[in-house]
């Protein structure tokens, strides 16, 4: 179940589709696969602050982590 709610991940959709309208059942899955996603990031971005030995999360670390996985 994703928990990232349908309202900003339906508008982010139709503003990147140029306003096509997005179905309910996509609109459910895109919201998971979006949850899922930032999981990931946060996985990641944990993996590089923990290697530098700090238990916060930062900016440098994140964007390693967006570089890792759309890369």
């Amino acid at each position: 179940m994703a928990e990232i709610p349908n309202a900003p991940v339906k508008r982010l959709i139709i503003e990147g589709a140029g306003g096509l309208r997005v179905g309910g059942s996509a609109l459910d899955l895109a919201s998971e696969h979006v949850s899922n996603l930032v999981r990931r990031l946060g996985q990641a971005a944990a993996g590089h602050a923990s290697a530098d030995g700090r238990k916060t999360i930062k900016d440098e670390d994140v964007n390693k982590a967006w570089r890792e996985l759309t890369d």
